[in-house]
């Protein structure tokens, strides 16, 4: 049998045997597509690109906390907090982002996530999130800056 071919075949049927993070069979799960989606409208588009305090905070847990250095120092910011230092202006800086892994175990997530603006990256994000009734939200994060 030709080896490429076999490769080949396997990539092209790999959608019917992928794990999805339960364990089960599938394509990738809801809940890690669900992650990705809050994270995207709340900290890209509502924090980022937007600046939309209400976009951002629907995405964001009440308590969350980001922990940040400045200046040497670890310091704690809250969603309303940083809410607060948003401009009024649409950001018209060209934002992208990539998706470095996200890992789903029933009601808790963690994902990083890298930010580039302008081509660039800007920042190395690890947020964890929780899944309650009303959907997954951003409990926390810490970053590292690239700029």
């Amino acid at each position: 049998m030709n080896f490429p071919l076999v490769l080949l075949t396997l990539a092209c049927f790999k959608p019917a045997f992928a794990q999805t993070g339960d364990g089960h069979s599938g394509h990738a799960t809801s809940d890690e597509d669900a992650v990705k989606a809050v994270i995207v409208s709340g900290y890209i588009e509502g924090m980022h690109i937007n600046r939309d305090a209400e976009a951002a905070i629907a995405a964001f847990h009440e308590d969350f906390v980001m922990h940040a250095r400045v200046d040497g120092e670890v310091i704690q910011v809250t969603i309303d907090q940083w809410v607060s230092r948003l401009g009024d202006e649409k950001n018209e800086d060209e934002i992208t982002y990539e998706f470095k892994s996200v890992i789903v175990t029933s009601s808790t997530a963690n994902a990083v996530l890298e930010v580039f603006e302008n081509g660039p990256r800007i920042y190395t994000d690890y947020f964890g999130l929780y899944k309650g009734d009303d959907g997954w939200k951003i409990m926390n994060k810490i970053y590292q800056s690239h700029e």
